[in-house]
């Protein structure tokens, strides 16, 4: 005897939400240049980010 299960009415999307976290487009700037040295400024960047 072969028992059949039926999954049709599951779907990944049944379950807890999940907040969808916006992150923004970086930006690059320079502070400082030379021929031997430069600094840069990359933003925007909240201290609240978490590494991903």
């Amino acid at each position: 005897m072969t028992m059949a299960m039926d999954y049709s009415d599951i779907s990944i999307l049944d379950g807890p939400d999940v907040e969808e976290v916006v992150i923004p487009n970086p930006t690059i700037s320079v502070a400082e240049s030379s021929d031997t040295y430069g600094k840069f400024l990359v933003g925007p960047w909240s201290r609240d980010m978490e590494l991903l």
